[in-house]
């Protein structure tokens, strides 16, 4: 239990700093708008995905192991569950604590 914690918020802790990086300055042309990356990076769950599929190979997690076990199926999946939660918890965080602007 407790590495699965450490996974979850390993991983949000990478995709905060990954999206709060200024890329678009070192690399304008990769991160411009429109750019694929930039897309990317902007979005919780595209740039979590990525970030949980690699610390599944770190931690050695994998949600699917007692039901099936598929090489890079099984991973991928634990990366979209990993991701998708985390981001639902995100989502939920900060709709209770934000800041709403009404204009």
């Amino acid at each position: 239990m407790k590495e699965l914690v450490i996974y979850l918020l390993i991983g949000k802790l990478l995709i905060y700093t990954l999206q709060k990086y200024p890329f678009h300055d070192l690399f304008p042309e990769l991160f411009g708008e429109g750019a694929f990356l930039k897309k990317m990076f902007d979005c919780d769950f595209c740039l979590g995905f990525w970030v949980y599929f690699v610390l599944t190979f770190v931690f050695g997690i994998n949600f699917f192991y007692e039901y099936f076990y598929i090489v890079l199926v099984s991973e991928v999946l634990t990366g979209i569950t990993a991701s998708f939660v985390m981001h639902l918890l995100s989502i939920g965080w900060k709709d209770k604590f934000g800041t709403f602007l009404v204009e």
